[in-house]
Parts: structure tokens; sequence; C-alpha cells
């Protein structure tokens, strides 16, 4: 047997700068790791199976089962496992839950078959399998740029206390929908991350006022009663609140963390109170 974790990741900021000519868009964004993790584990059995604890998510498409055909596709190596995916990582609240599944996946099957694949290899395979999925071979704290999949990782932060906030909410091709409401004005340069990430380079620290996220104007104008919480907390606490990924989640940095969560109404919003990490993928046993 076979346990793999992967972990949530946080756009402390995110540009987008342009749309490209295949629909897609550039973008520059700093993502940091932080202590929420999935577990897949990995037993050898006669033919490739995947059961999770979310029934929508026991589907051929899931990303656990692409990465499968995509290892076999390129080592040719045929793969049997009977595969268990237990998500703690709420779904399509930008935190790349689904990403990091598809990275450690890779990751467990060259580490069970000894594929040998490379790290280049590795993050190039994750690349077909979504734009983000080459973060997480790294983890810790990077800028994403190109569609996501150019990964500069930086040094990594000194420890920092999140609050995660995710709205009780389901949308359908969320990410898609969104990038489809994004227009001109939304675009800048890419200045803001970068002085963002040598702010980073030079103190080792996160702060509490971070760059904003270009899904904000989208976001706010489809469900307004966030930018309600999003002032409440701002107004009575002095608390800076930014969307990670293309949301719904919001987090906010803070030690602050007990009279923050209780401004949030548990009835509409999950929280949780996370630290950073300096990776994203772990083999935690092999029995």
């Amino acid at each position: 047997m076979f346990i793999v974790q992967t972990s949530a990741k946080i756009n402390l900021g995110l540009e987008i700068l342009s749309k490209r000519e295949d629909g897609y868009h550039n973008i520059c964004s700093v993502l940091q790791s932080v202590n929420l993790f999935d577990e897949i584990t990995f037993d050898f059995a006669p033919t490739t199976t995947l059961i999770t604890n979310i029934d929508s998510l026991n589907v051929e498409s899931n990303l656990v089962l692409e990465s499968v055909k995509t290892f076999q596709e390129y080592t040719k190596i045929p793969v049997s496992m009977s595969i268990t995916l237990r998500k703690h990582i709420p779904i399509g609240m930008g935190l790349g839950g689904g990403s990091g599944n598809a990275a450690g996946t890779l990751f467990a099957l060259n580490e069970i078959y000894s594929a040998g694949l490379s790290l280049i290899e590795l993050m190039n395979l994750g690349k077909t399998l979504g734009a983000d999925v080459p973060y997480f071979f790294h983890g810790g704290t990077a800028v994403v740029s190109g569609i996501g999949d150019v990964v500069t990782p930086l040094v990594n932060m000194l420890p920092g206390n999140f609050v995660l906030i995710c709205p009780k909410l389901s949308i359908k091709e969320k990410t898609k929908s969104f990038f489809q409401e994004i227009r001109e004005e939304d675009f800048t340069d890419g200045s803001i991350m970068k002085a963002y990430s040598e702010d980073i380079r030079q103190s080792y620290e996160i702060f509490n006022g971070v760059p904003n996220n270009a899904f904000s104007r989208v976001l706010l104008k489809r469900f307004p009663e966030l930018m309600e919480l999003i002032t409440s907390i701002q107004e009575k606490l002095g608390i800076t609140v930014n969307f990670t990924g293309a949301g719904l989640g919001m987090f906010a940095i803070t030690d602050e963390c007990k009279p923050l969560k209780e401004l949030i109404d548990s009835q509409y919003y999950d929280t949780y109170i996370l630290n950073t990490i300096d990776h994203s993928i772990k083999m935690r046993s092999k029995i």
C-alpha cells in the first residue's frame, strides 16, 4: 500500500495579462502551499479502479484516472491499481485540489513502478492534464506564469497563518465560466506580481495587504453577498480578505483567527485555519 498526500494552494495574488489565440489566458500569480490535504491510496490489483468519498467524483474523467492513462501512454508501463481518493480540500474554491491529485498520482506511479521520470518529464506530463498541475511538483512558494504552467520557485516563506473562507456554493464549470466574463479592463501587465515576489525574496514573509485578484470584479458582481462579508471583516477587524484562484474561496492572512471566525456565519461558509508549508506532495507511507 502506498499513501500520498497532496496539498491545497492559495493564490496570494493573481494578474491576467492577456487572452491568447488558443482561447487561454496568460497569467502571473504567486502561489503558496498550505496544510490542507487530500489523500490518495494505491494498492496493487488485477485492474485499475478508483473510489472516492464524494460520489460526483467517481467518474472516468476524474483527474486521478486521467493521470493513470497519461502515465501508461508515456511510459508504456501497464498500471493495475486499486486507488482510493479521500477528498478534504473543498471543491471549486480555487485551491487546486484536482490538479494536486493529478500531480500526486503521477508522482506516486513514478515511484511505485520505478519509471525514472525526471521532474521536467513529470511537469510536462502534468501540463497536459491541467495548467496548474506542474506547480504541485514544486510546491512551497512560487511564481507561475504562461497559462499557469511556467513555474519559478521562490524562497519558501516563514510560517504564516491563513484563515480560509469557503462559501457553501457549487458552480458547474466555474473556472471556464468566470474566464468567459473577464474583460480587457481586468488585464494588467504583471508588474504587481513581480514587485510582490521581490518583496518575498527580500523578507521571506507574507503580508496582510496582499495584491488583488483579477477575478475580483467578476466574483463580486455575481455574488454581492461576498462583498458584504469582505467589507464587514475589513471594517470591524481591519483585515484584508482576497480570493484565491478563480474563487470562490477567500483567505485572510492574520493571527486574529478566533475573532475572524466569529464574524463568519457557519450556515453559509466553512472556515479553515491553515499554515504555509514548503511542499505539495508527500509520500506519507509505504506499507
